[in-house]
Parts: C-alpha cells; structure tokens; sequence
C-alpha cells in the first residue's frame, strides 16, 4: 500500500515510518526531545515564537553539543531557514518548525568558540554579562543580551548538571549569572523558564533535577519553569 502511495520510498524509508517497533524505541531515545517540544506546545503563544538559549552548559566540554543534538533530530524539529540579529549584531537565530507551527531559537554565547579557547580570562571579554561596579561581584546581563531576553517569548537556560561539575552551582559567579539571566523575565504566564540539566552520557554520574532547582532557587522565580534531564548520547 505505501509502496504504491509514496513511490520514491525505499523499503527502509516505510520501515522507519511506519514501524512501531522502530517508532517506539526511537521515541524513548528522544524522550528528553518530547518533553523540550511539548513544554514549547504548551506555553509559547504567536504564530513565531523567539526562544532564547544560553547558560554555562553551552560551553562546558560533555553538554555543548547540545544545539547540534537538537537541530539534528529531524524526527522533531525541521530547519526552516535564520532569522537575524536586531541587537547590535546579537541575536541572530535559526527558524524551526514543531509539527505545523514555527519558532526562532536564538542562542546566546559569551564569545565566539575562537575566542573563547583563546582568552584565558573569559569576564573580560563576555558578551553577555558585566560585573558589577567596584566594590560589588554581582553580575548583570549587557544591555544587548538583555534586549534580545526581553523581546523573546522564552527563555531556557543550560548547565551542566554533571556530579564533576556539582562545585561550580556553589560559585558566586555561576549563581548571580542566572540570575542575572532570569531578571529580564517578564512576569508573565506566556515567558517561561526551562532549565536544561545536561550531561555528556547516560553513565555520568548526574545531579538531580530537583537539585538542580534547589541550587538555582527556582522557588523564587515567579515565571512557570521546569527543569529537564537531557542526555547528550
């Protein structure tokens, strides 16, 4: 019957489609992937949603392959085109399509990835944050990361939630960073927070999610969040 509506589809192209099987195991390889397109079902409003990513795991060895796990899992999401940066060059993003609907994922680094495994003190040249002024240590969004938060729908945060790396939720600088991040919340039910919590493998030991919210205070923050496990293998 497939063979004779869809023509150009091999043997394995109806398989893959149309197994169970195949469908059942490749849905609980993606599971922590379900859960990211159905928060996104679920709270973002509008024809063309600009999601905004950042956060340490972006650029932490084991989770950074994060984006290219995400745009690669064509089961899901299908790459639409770029939208461009309207922040003095900042927030540029790719478009992609969630079933019938489209959204921009704008992701945001302190550097480019040259520059930063170039400069040995990454505060002084990030893009993203300032610290504060003499006498203080917080720190606070720059103003072309807090415009890019602001005109966005949603934002979601990246760590690394690996147990190697349980010391850097203690750091000072690691917590007042996001909360740097979540202060250009609007307070809003339809600007809402997801933290990703993730880890290079399945056998990396791995803090808990509820750990992950209790280092970050989540119970302070007033948008609906969520964290999620995610798996970078």
């Amino acid at each position: 019957m497939y063979a004779n509506l869809q023509p150009n589809w091999t043997e394995k192209d109806i398989y893959i489609k149309c197994s169970p099987d195949f469908n059942r195991i490749r849905r609980r390889d993606y599971f922590v992937v379900h859960q990211l397109s159905s928060f996104l079902r679920s709270f973002i409003p509008g024809p063309s949603p600009k999601i905004v990513m950042l956060g340490p795991g972006l650029e932490s060895a084991g989770s950074n392959r994060i984006v290219r796990k995400i745009l690669c899992d064509s089961s899901i999401f299908d790459v639409v085109g770029f939208s461009a940066g309207e922040h003095t060059g900042m927030g540029a993003g790719i478009t992609l399509r969630l079933n019938s609907h489209c959204f921009d994922l704008i992701t945001l680094y302190s550097n480019t990835k040259y520059e930063r495994e170039q400069d040995r003190n990454p505060q002084r040249s990030n893009r993203l944050f300032v610290s504060g002024k003499e006498g203080k240590t917080s720190y606070c969004l720059t103003p072309a990361a807090r415009d890019v938060i602001r005109n966005g729908n949603a934002l979601i945060y990246v760590v690394n939630s690996s147990k190697a790396n349980e010391a850097a939720f203690r750091n000072d600088c690691y917590k007042e960073q996001f909360s740097a991040a979540i202060s250009s919340l609007r307070s809003s039910l339809y600007f809402p927070l997801l933290v990703i919590a993730a880890v290079p493998d399945s056998s990396t030991n791995k803090i808990a999610a509820i750990d992950v919210s209790r280092m970050l205070d989540l119970s302070t923050v007033t948008s609906p969040w969520q964290v999620i496990l995610f798996c970078m293998t």
